[in-house]
C-alpha cells in the first residue's frame, strides 16, 4: 500500500506499527468520527493472519481482534480509543532514530493522552470510572444478516442530506468495510470444512442453521471485543427449534457448540450473560445452563410467577457444579421499572438485559453509562461527622447536615458525569455500536452522541449499611439509649477505638441492618430514598436519558473502605464497607428470611442499575428437593416483597478456609462476588476473609 502521500504523523505512526493511530492522523481536520473509522480500517487493512482455529468456532480463546501486533493504539468497547503510553514511547526510542520523527512521535504522544483521558474525578469513580459496557443487537444482526448494514449505509449516503450525515455515513461504511474485512480474513484463517462454510456464508446472507448463527455471534462478539452477549437463549432458540425439527441437530451438539462459546467468554472474562424470560423456550434456556461450566459469563436468570420448576431445578444443578451462575432477576419488576423509570417502550420490555457486572440496559437498543460514577455514602457522612457532630445539639441536626452534603456530591458527580459523556462525544467515537445498536444508523447519530434508541447512566452508591448503621448509633448516642456522649465518640473514632474496647463492644452491639428490625431498617430506607431520589432527579447529557442508581461493589467495596477513619457502625478505620445493598459482612445474625425482609425495605426499584444482593449458602441448600424447594420459596417471597436480584454463592465455610490454607487443591473454586463471578484463589487475602466473613445460610 503506497502512504508516501500521506501526512507526517501518520507515516510516523506506521513506521511505529500503530495502523489504527495512523489512520486517526491521515486526515487531521476531519471530524474526529470520520478520523476513528478511518483508524479502525487501518487497523483492519493491517491484519495479515489470524491463528488457525483448533475447535468448532474461529475466532477462539484468549485472543483480541483488536490488538494484533500489540498495537498502543487500539479500538475498545469503552475507551475506543484505548492508549497505552508507556509502550508508545518505547517504540518511539526503539524504532526511530531521526530526531525531527522522534519529537513528532513525542507530540503525538502527548496529543493521544489527551485524546484517551478521563476527565472523572478520582472520589467519584466508585465502581466506574465512565464505563461503558453494552450489548450489540445480535437478534438483528441474526436476522438481517450483516450485508444488510452495508445497504443501509449505502442508502443513507445516497439520499440527498447534509454534510454532516454525509460525513456520517462515509465513516460508518469505513468502520463497515473493516468489519467485513476482519470477516473475510477470519474466514481465510479456517481449513476447509464448516466453520470455514458458515464464516463465508456470514459475509453473504443471514444465517441459516444454528451452527451458522452461533458461528456468526461468535465472530461478533470478538468484533465488540468480548464485552457482553445479552439474552443467548432469546436470539438463538429459534434456530435450535427448526434444525432440531428438521433432524439437523442433536440437543446433545448444541450444548457442546453453546459450550465452546462459553468457553471462549471465559477465556476472555468477558462479562453478563442473560437467560430465560417470557416468550424463551425452556428447554433450550435449561440448555443453555448445562452449557456453562466455568465462571464466565457472569449469568443471570430471569424470574416471574410463571418459570417452572425444571428451568428452576436447572438453575440449581447449575450452581450445585461450582459455576457460580445463575443469579436470578425478577422479570417483572425489572420490567415495571423500565416503564416507570427508564420510560422503555412496551415492545423492547424482553430485550431488558444486563451489561458488564449487572447494569442495566436494553440489549441492542441502549448505551448505558456502566458504571459511569458513584459516591460513597459513608465517605460522605464521615465528613458529616467531623463537620457537625461536635456542635450538634439533635440527632436530627446531623441528618439534616448529611442529607445537605449527599446533595451536594451527588450534584457534583453528576456534573461531572455529564462533562465525561460530553467528552467522549467529542473525542471517543464508537463506530462498532453506532453500527450494530439500533437507532444509530437510523438517525445517522454517532453511539456516544445519543444516538442509540436508550440512552442512560447508571450510578453506583456504596456504604448504604454502613450508613445506615453509623446513623442508628449516633441516634443512640442523641437519645441516651447509649451511655456515651458525642465527644467520647468522636475521640474514639480518631483513636480508631484503640484504648477504648468497650465502647467498641456497645457500638458493635447495636442492632444493625439486615435483621428485620424496623428501627434500623426505617433508616436505611430514608438514606436510601433520600439519595436515590436526587440521582434519578436529573438526565444524562446524552440523549436526555434516563439516570438510575445500583449498588454494585464487585471487589470494591474493601477499597472503598481504605481512605475511611473508624466509624459509629464499630467499623474499624480502613477496612472494608458493606457488600454492595446486602448487610454488612456477617452482621446478619437473624437468619436468610430476616435478611432478604430487610433488603427488600429499600427502593429496589429506583435503584434499577441493579441492586445486588449477595446470598451464602451452604452446599447443604441444594443437596436434597425438599432443601432446594425451601431455597426457591425464600428467593421467590424477596421477589414477591419488591426484591429486584439475588445471587448465591454456595460455599461452605471449612472448604474456604481450605482453601486460604491449600489454593492448590481449590483452583476452581468459583463465588459470586457483588455482581461477577471469580475465581476465590484470584481474590487478594483482604477479599478472601471478606468472603469467609459473609454470613452462611443453611
Amino acid at each position: 500500500m503506497d502512504t508516501s502521500n500521506r501526512p507526517i504523523e501518520a507515516r510516523i505512526l506506521r513506521k511505529l506499527g500503530e495502523p489504527f493511530a495512523a489512520g486517526l492522523y491521515e486526515e487531521r481536520n476531519a471530524s474526529m468520527i470520520k478520523r476513528h473509522a478511518r483508524g479502525i480500517l487501518r487497523y483492519a487493512e493491517s491484519v495479515e493472519s489470524l491463528p488457525v482455529p483448533d475447535g468448532p468456532l474461529c475466532p477462539a480463546g484468549a485472543f483480541s481482534l483488536w490488538t494484533l501486533n500489540e498495537p498502543s493504539v487500539h479500538f475498545g468497547y469503552s475507551a475506543s480509543p484505548a492508549f497505552k503510553g508507556d509502550r508508545f514511547r518505547g517504540k518511539i526510542e526503539d524504532k526511530l532514530t531521526d530526531e525531527r520523527e522522534k519529537l513528532i512521535a513525542q507530540r503525538l504522544a502527548a496529543d493521544l493522552a489527551n485524546m484517551t483521558g478521563n476527565p472523572m474525578a478520582p472520589k467519584y469513580c466508585v465502581g466506574g470510572n465512565g464505563y461503558t459496557h453494552s450489548i450489540l443487537d445480535y437478534a438483528g444482526i441474526l436476522q438481517d444478516g450483516l450485508p444488510d448494514y452495508g445497504r443501509r449505509i449505502a442508502a443513507g449516503l445516497a439520499e440527498p442530506t447534509t454534510p454532516e450525515k454525509q460525513d456520517f455515513f462515509t465513516s460508518a461504511q469505513d468502520a463497515f468495510d473493516a468489519v467485513m474485512l476482519l470477516l473475510a480474513k477470519t474466514t481465510d484463517a479456517c481449513p476447509e470444512g464448516a466453520l470455514k462454510e458458515a464464516l463465508a456464508a456470514a459475509g453473504r446472507r443471514p444465517p441459516k442453521t444454528f451452527h451458522e448463527a452461533v458461528v456468526l455471534t461468535n465472530f461478533m462478539y470478538y468484533v465488540d471485543c468480548c464485552d457482553t452477549i445479552g439474552s443467548l437463549d432469546r436470539y438463538l432458540a429459534s434456530f435450535y427449534q427448526r434444525d432440531l425439527a428438521a433432524g439437523i441437530i442433536s440437543p446433545e451438539e448444541a450444548e457442546t457448540l453453546i459450550g465452546a462459546f462459553l468457553a471462549n467468554i471465559e477465556a476472555n472474562s468477558g462479562w453478563h450473560m442473560i437467560l430465560g424470560g417470557e416468550g424463551v423456550p425452556e428447554e433450550f434456556t435449561i440448555l443453555c445452563l448445562r452449557a456453562q461450566k466455568t465462571r464466565r459469563p457472569n449469568s443471570g436468570l430471569k424470574i416471574s410467577p410463571n418459570t417452572s420448576s425444571a428451568v428452576w431445578e436447572a438453575a440449581f444443578d447449575s450452581l450445585q457444579t461450582g459455576s457460580g451462575s445463575p443469579a436470578f432477576y425478577n422479570d417483572r419488576a425489572y420490567r415495571e421499572g423500565a416503564v416507570r423509570i427508564a420510560n422503555v417502550q412496551e415492545q423492547d420490555l424482553p430485550y431488558i438485559a444486563y451489561g458488564g457486572c449487572t447494569e442495566f440496559m436494553i440489549e441492542g437498543r441502549s448505551n448505558v453509562g456502566s458504571i459511569d460514577a458513584g459516591v460513597n455514602l459513608l465517605r460522605i457522612l464521615e465528613g458529616t461527622i467531623l463537620a457537625e457532630l461536635p456542635r450538634a445539639e439533635t440527632f436530627a441536626d446531623v441528618m439534616a447536615r448529611f442529607k445537605a452534603d449527599t446533595v451536594r456530591q451527588v450534584d457534583m458527580m453528576l456534573d461531572e458525569v455529564d462533562l465525561n459523556q460530553q467528552y467522549k462525544a467529542t473525542y471517543r467515537p464508537q463506530l462498532i455500536r453506532t453500527l450494530f445498536i439500533q437507532g444509530c444508523l437510523e438517525s445517522a447519530t454517532e453511539y456516544n452522541r445519543g444516538g442509540a434508541r436508550y440512552n442512560g447512566s447508571v450510578i453506583n452508591v456504596a456504604g448504604l449499611a454502613n450508613a445506615a448503621n453509623s446513623l442508628y448509633a449516633i441516634r443512640a448516642v442523641f437519645d441516651g439509649s447509649l451511655n456515651i456522649t458525642k465527644h467520647q465518640l468522636l475521640e474514639a473514632l480518631e483513636k480508631n477505638f484503640e484504648g477504648c474496647p468497650e465502647l467498641h463492644k456497645q457500638l458493635l452491639s447495636l442492632p444493625k441492618f439486615g435483621n428485620n428490625l424496623p428501627e434500623v431498617d426505617a433508616l436505611a430506607k430514608e438514606v436510601a430514598d433520600f439519595v436515590f431520589d436526587r440521582i434519578t432527579s436529573r438526565r444524562c447529557w446524552r440523549g436526555d436519558g434516563f439516570v438510575v442508581p445500583s449498588t454494585i461493589m464487585f471487589v470494591t467495596f474493601l477499597e472503598q473502605g481504605r481512605d475511611i477513619q473508624a466509624t459509629p457502625d464499630g467499623r474499624k478505620a480502613g477496612t472494608a464497607i458493606a457488600d454492595s445493598c446486602g448487610p454488612m459482612q456477617g452482621t446478619d445474625i437473624q437468619g436468610p428470611t430476616s435478611m432478604l425482609t430487610s433488603t427488600a425495605q429499600l427502593p429496589q426499584m429506583r435503584g434499577l442499575g441493579t441492586m445486588i444482593l449477595n446470598l451464602r449458602i451452604g452446599s447443604g441448600m441444594l443437596a436434597t428437593r425438599a432443601m432446594r424447594q425451601k431455597l426457591r420459596n425464600l428467593l421467590q417471597s424477596y421477589f414477591d416483597q419488591g426484591g429486584m436480584q439475588v445471587q448465591l454463592s454456595v460455599l461452605d465455610a471449612d472448604k474456604l478456609k481450605a482453601a486460604l490454607k491449600h489454593p492448590e487443591d481449590y483452583e476452581n473454586l468459583i463465588l459470586r462476588i457483588g455482581g461477577y463471578t471469580e475465581y476465590f484463589n484470584r481474590l487478594n487475602p483482604e477479599l478472601q476473609q471478606e468472603v469467609l466473613a459473609r454470613t452462611e445460610h443453611l
